[in-house]
């Protein structure tokens, strides 16, 4: 097992990009598909951020604590903040793990995929099993149903992190060389 101390630098880098997290929760634009009206939520191209700018750990504390504090702002969020907190955690830790394999925008694309394809079967199972099968008390058929809407919302706003995040973290990666964060 690796001894490795938490810096204060680490606390403040993750505190700042859960900030970061929040405030792009709020990045939704309302949309109307053939199953009904629904909203794109821009900040998972953040969560994807903070796995390549901070790595597999230090970005997913930040991504799970930034849209966990997203869901305190709500009510009708608010039952769902723990799995907000591990989903969106394994959301930039996937990415930031998938991303140490190269620095290559390939392996980025990889990466962004493998975060989003993960944090998107974890949505759906939260979907199918929390507020279907356990809280409205459905039939697995019934409780897939409500799935439609989110999967095709999670579907669009997934292609758009997956393609809008490696290019940008290429930049940001680049304005910042030889500065650590």
């Amino acid at each position: 097992m690796v001894n490795k101390k938490i810096k204060t630098s680490d606390i403040v880098i993750i505190g700042l990009f859960a900030a970061v997290v929040f405030g792009g929760q709020f990045l939704r634009y309302n949309i109307t598909t053939p199953i009904g009206p629904t909203a794109i939520n821009l900040g998972n191209i953040l969560i994807l951020l903070a796995g390549f700018l901070l790595g597999p750990l230090r970005g997913g504390l930040a991504s799970g604590i930034g849209a966990m504090l997203y869901n305190f702002k709500n009510p009708l969020l608010l039952p769902y903040w723990p799995f907000t907190l591990i989903y969106r955690s394994i959301h930039s830790f996937v990415c930031g793990l998938a991303a140490k394999r190269g620095k290559r925008l390939i392996w980025m694309y990889i990466a962004a995929a493998a975060g989003q394809a993960v944090y998107i079967v974890l949505f759906l199972a939260q979907r199918f099993l929390w507020d279907g099968v356990i809280v409205l008390r459905l039939y697995p058929a019934e409780a897939f149903v409500l799935l439609a809407t989110p999967a095709v919302t999670s579907l669009i706003n997934g292609v758009i992190a997956v393609i809008a995040a490696p290019p940008l973290a290429l930049a940001l990666q680049k304005a910042l060389k030889g500065r650590k964060i």
